[in-house]
């Protein structure tokens, strides 16, 4: 299985820009160790609008799945908690 050609797939449907990121999970759950978790998959097709968003609530796992993914750099939130700070610092740094 090809990441990239679910992802050409899948773009036809949710348009182009907007798959990615199914290609980067299915590159990190291939890797040993990864646990799947039954949410990964409701999980993964809600980030389909990341790309609209200024920040994304998810949870842990998935935010640790993501890391160094370039197109949600900076956006994802994996608590509620830091929600606050973070919203505070993205006013302040357009502010400027």
């Amino acid at each position: 299985m090809d990441p990239k050609d679910i992802v050409t797939k899948l773009e036809k449907t949710l348009g182009v820009g907007r798959a990615d990121h199914f290609g980067h999970y299915i590159s990190q759950i291939a890797k040993p160790g990864y646990s799947y978790k039954r949410s990964d998959f409701m999980d993964v097709m809600q980030m389909c609008c990341v790309a609209e968003c200024d920040l994304f609530r998810c949870d842990k796992a998935m935010e640790n799945t993501f890391r160094g993914f370039v197109p949600f750099e900076g956006k994802l939130v994996r608590r509620f908690t830091e929600l606050p700070d973070r919203i505070e610092k993205l006013l302040d740094k357009r502010a400027s």
